[in-house]
């Protein structure tokens, strides 16, 4: 059985535990993204560099720890297209708003079910109220 503290250190949870491990992971994200915004538009990577770089096991059974997830993920922003640099064409990916950002991320944290009132009351009636004024 796992007990409540080893539940909260895995996933968004009540408590201490849950709000350092939220906490966490975001700095390493924020971390991560930070930098990626001096890239250049793109590193002129081939597919066979890429998948050089991008070798290893893609999904391991225990997981791995926030460390390599965080160089896994230097080399992902490192090797991608920036949409936020200047001598990238927005033809269909533009620069991502912060605060828009910010709203995913609070929106994954709730992950609030549409299916039906009873998973997300709140939502469900601003969904209305959203709706209302675009059809106005």
């Amino acid at each position: 059985m796992i007990d409540r503290n080893s539940f909260a250190e895995h996933f968004f949870a009540a408590g201490e535990v849950g709000a350092h491990s939220y906490s966490s992971w975001m700095r390493m994200a924020a971390g991560v993204l930070s930098p990626a915004s001096d890239s250049p538009a793109y590193s002129g990577a081939n597919p066979e560099r890429l998948s050089e770089l991008l070798a290893g096991e893609i999904c391991p059974e225990i997981g791995v720890r926030q460390e390599v997830l965080k160089q896994r993920l230097e080399v992902l922003l490192q090797n991608s297209i920036a949409p936020w640099h200047p001598f990238t064409a927005a033809h269909l990916h533009t620069p991502v708003l912060s605060a828009s950002l910010a709203a995913e991320a609070i929106l994954t944290a709730i992950n609030q079910s549409m299916d039906s009132f009873d998973q997300a009351p709140a939502a469900s009636v601003l969904e209305q109220k959203v709706i209302g004024w675009l059809c106005e």
